[in-house]
């Protein structure tokens, strides 16, 4: 049962419900696009798919990641990147260090996390803030964490 409000609008969960269904079907049109690809499509479609989501959510950037054998290094592998926005380059091994609460949440407890903006980073994110503001004027630092750029 759905309450409705005195304005006789729905609540936020009905108002969620159509996007949140829009989304299922995105990730199972996904699904079923790439597991019966033939290997060689493999990266174009991982590619196409990012691409979608990143529209889907109207973000700048997505990326995804590889934590690297031994764990003190990641790498992005495939990303996409919104129309006039520079490319980010892949294949870099990259630092740990430069994002550990970014990767503690990501490879360590498996858990995603999205922002507005940087600031709303908690405060045991403070390296990877600073790491990410410094993306600015040197983008060979690391990468821009995924949702920082959402467009509306």
């Amino acid at each position: 049962m759905t309450r409705v409000n005195s304005e006789n609008q729905a609540g936020p969960a009905l108002q969620a419900a159509p996007r949140r269904l829009e989304f299922e079907k995105l990730l199972a049109d996904l699904s079923a696009t790439l597991v019966v690809l033939a290997p060689e499509r493999v990266d174009d479609e991982i590619r196409n798919a990012l691409k979608e989501v990143l529209e889907f959510f109207r973000i700048d950037h997505f990326n995804l990641l590889r934590l690297l054998p031994g764990k003190t290094h990641f790498m992005v592998t495939h990303n996409a990147d919104a129309d006039g926005i520079p490319p980010f380059p892949i294949g870099i091994p990259r630092p740990v260090s430069l994002y550990p609460w970014s990767i503690k949440m990501m490879a360590g407890r498996h858990e995603g996390f999205s922002i507005a903006r940087l600031e709303d980073l908690p405060e045991e994110a403070a390296i990877d803030r600073e790491n990410n503001e410094n993306m600015e004027s040197d983008p060979a630092r690391g990468f821009r964490l995924g949702f920082e750029n959402l467009r509306v």
